[in-house]
């Protein structure tokens, strides 16, 4: 971390006093920002006024992230401030060209490398701060109706079939639940409906991410070998992965935290 004046600090609870004004970024994509969404809280349970800047093109988030209660403002960095050059590891480049100098300290949390902890954490390994409890839930979307007989559920697009055969059959199983699709809705919205959910259902897509962030279970169905390593999961959260074959374990968890 650095503030304006180029002071490096690797101490954020030294550096930080009440009223800091800082700047997090985050370059994309979707679930990146809101992993980092935890770290933006941390720094403001510590006293810092905080605002959050993306790149332009996941400007999609504002709404969400304008509207926590820890986020004086939102920004989304132009083309020509931040451009987009390759999403190999977080979306790159992870440093923008130029940010305002208004800011005490600014915190860049996109990865500069493959990251080796849980994504929700990374942030405190590059800055020296780990999150306090409660670490969940930190996206608030305010209050909503629990519907008791409701499953919300987010795919992404890859391995299509496979996930549209577990859904055709987890509701013929339970044709007295609903399953809510929200992977077309808004992410403010998204994130309500899965807060009201019994359950989510999904793979580890930005979805999956909101769901840990409203504190949901999460039922995941991943079949990218990938994206079920420890760095996608949440260690702070209720999360249940059997073997993408294992249909049987998926049908065993809804009936347990739906109908028993």
């Amino acid at each position: 971390m650095k503030s304006r004046k180029g002071l490096v600090v690797a101490d954020v609870s030294s550096a930080l006093s009440p009223g800091s004004v800082v700047l997090c970024t985050l370059s994309g994509k979707f679930g990146d920002i809101f992993w980092a969404m935890a770290s933006a809280r941390e720094l403001n349970r510590r006293g810092a006024i905080v605002d959050f800047a993306t790149m332009e093109r996941f400007s999609a988030v504002k709404f969400l992230v304008a509207s926590q209660p820890y986020v004086r403002g939102y920004i989304a960095m132009p083309e020509c401030d931040w451009p987009y050059g390759n999403d190999s590891c977080g979306v790159q480049p992870w440093l923008p060209r130029r940010v305002s100098d208004a800011y005490d300290y600014v915190f860049h949390f996109t990865y500069r490398s493959r990251p080796h902890v849980p994504l929700i954490d990374y942030p405190g390994l590059l800055y020296g701060f780990s999150l306090s409890e409660p670490a969940l839930p930190f996206i608030d979307v305010g209050p909503v109706e629990n519907q008791d007989n409701l499953v919300a559920h987010a795919f992404n697009s890859m391995f299509r079939r496979e996930k549209d055969e577990l859904l055709e059959r987890v509701r013929r199983e339970f044709p007295m639940l609903i399953f809510e699709d929200v992977s077309g809705k808004p992410f403010l919205q998204s994130a309500r409906v899965i807060k009201s959910a019994r359950m989510f259902l999904g793979c580890r897509s930005a979805n999956f991410v909101l769901a840990q962030a409203v504190r949901q279970r999460c039922l995941t169905f991943e079949l990218e070998s990938g994206r079920r390593g420890r760095i996608f999961s949440c260690p702070y959260g209720t999360e249940v992965m059997p073997d993408p074959e294992d249909t049987k374990s998926f049908i065993e968890t809804i009936q347990k935290w739906c109908l028993n």
